[in-house]
This record gives structure tokens, sequence and C-alpha cells, in this order.
């Protein structure tokens, strides 16, 4: 079951939200840096999401996602918080080289995902 398709659910439609800049907003793409509120009964927690790839939160995985990390690398510009992690698609708790490597194989479908 998609992610969707949970939210869509009546037992979670009051329980589970989904946001951007903490505001609640019809989302049609997943992107790094999004919230997800959880509620039950008697406690709420708030989780940022990290896509895999998404550097800029922009939902994608492309081109401008591998400049970010090369900007980065070269200590142009930094990634940080839930963008790093994003950058770090081979989990070696490094955003480098591999892993504009691993998101370029992605991007022209040599590898079906991060």
């Amino acid at each position: 079951m998609r992610f969707g398709d949970i939210l869509k659910k009546r037992a979670f439609k009051e329980a589970i939200k989904l946001m951007r800049n903490l505001t609640q907003e019809n989302i049609r793409i997943v992107s790094t840096g999004m919230k997800i509120e959880i509620k039950s009964k008697n406690e709420q927690k708030i989780f940022t999401l990290v896509v895999q790839g998404d550097t800029n939160g922009d939902g994608k995985t492309d081109l401008k996602d591998i400049l970010a990390i090369n900007k980065h690398r070269l200590n142009k510009a930094n990634l940080v918080d839930e963008y790093l992690l994003a950058g770090d698609v081979n989990k070696d708790e490094k955003t480098d080289l591999k892993d504009i490597l691993q998101i370029n194989k992605f991007r022209l479908g040599k590898i079906d995902e991060l």
C-alpha cells in the first residue's frame, strides 16, 4: 500500500497529516524536508521526511541534486540536516562522489532504486 493510500483511509484521516513548512496542503509529491504529524489519543509526534537523492526538496532526484552534492563536496555550498541525509544515498555517512555516481545511475535508468 502506498503512503497516499494510507492517508486516504478513514481511520487515519484525523491521525496523520502531511505538511510542507508545517502547513497542511494538497500534496501530490512527497519531498525531503516535508513534515508528517502523527497523533494518537495522548501524544503527538512530528517527523521530517527524507527522500533519498532529493537534496533540494523538490521531490525529484535529478541533475539539480547532483549539482547540490557537488557544490557541497567542493565547499561551495552546504547541505545540512535532512538534505545532507538525502544526499548520502549509499549510506556511508558521507555525501560525496560515490553518491553522485549512484544518483546519476538512477537518473539514467541504470538502477531502479537508491
